[in-house]
């Protein structure tokens, strides 16, 4: 132990910490916070997120999600374009040496359903926030038709979408706009798969009342106190 000298770095550097520390912040300048970078450096940022996805250090699912994520947002750019190609060099590459660990398929199918509870709770908001984004990282991450990757999506994130809705229909907006469009969002994922809201939810009950709860009796900051009302407020509601 070095006491107090190291400051802030005296914690582990786990995945999550590696995530918001150095890939968050990389991410962000890529997504053009505050404004849109040059095309040269958006590519050198796409290949300097993938490097750092190989790394042993950046193993861990958060720092690995965090880089497909980033990636596959620009797969719906013209297949001869450079941001299209730098993105799926990246990604194969990253598949490439997922496998070379832990003897998975060398594929980005295999890559992304093993991260899939990384993956899928910001992947179903493109539903609302970017449409045009889906039907090419379905197409060409996961070999699947829109319908099939909601369908993949649904378990890992439909929980966390009736916990932010049901904490907007009390008031509380952790996750800013989203808390206002989580109904539309349901609607949206319901009539993808041919169902209602209510039969969306009723078949996977059991998950988001276990997230409800879970995420209320976790919270120590009084954030969630509504979680399990406002969800169960919000499931009545469909």
């Amino acid at each position: 132990g070095g006491g107090e000298a190291g400051g802030g770095w005296e914690a582990p550097l786990d995945g999550r910490r590696l995530h918001d520390l150095v890939l968050s912040p990389m991410v962000a300048l890529l997504n053009g916070s505050p404004e849109p970078p040059a095309t040269q450096f958006r590519l050198a940022l796409m290949t300097a997120l993938g490097a750092l996805g190989r790394e042993p250090l950046y193993a861990d699912s958060a720092c690995r999600g965090a880089v497909v994520l980033a990636l596959s947002s620009h797969l719906h750019h013209d297949e001869l374009s450079r941001e299209y190609s730098t993105a799926m060099r990246e990604l194969r590459a990253l598949a490439e040496a997922a496998e070379s660990e832990d003897g998975s398929e060398p594929t980005t199918e295999a890559l992304c359903r093993s991260l899939l509870p990384e993956l899928a709770p910001e992947w179903v908001w493109w539903m609302v926030e970017a449409p045009e984004w889906l039907a090419p990282t379905a197409a060409r991450l996961l070999d699947a038709s829109v319908t099939e990757m909601v369908s993949m999506l649904i378990p890992h994130a439909l929980p966390a979408i009736v916990l932010v809705g049901g904490l907007g229909l009390r008031g509380v907006f952790p996750n800013g706009e989203r808390g206002r469009q989580a109904m539309r969002l349901l609607e949206l994922l319901a009539e993808q798969l041919g169902l209602t809201r209510a039969e969306l939810l009723i078949h996977h009950m059991h998950l988001i009342l276990a997230e409800l709860f879970v995420q209320q009796a976790a919270d120590d900051t009084g954030t969630l106190n509504d979680a399990i009302p406002g969800g169960l407020e919000l499931v009545a509601a469909c």
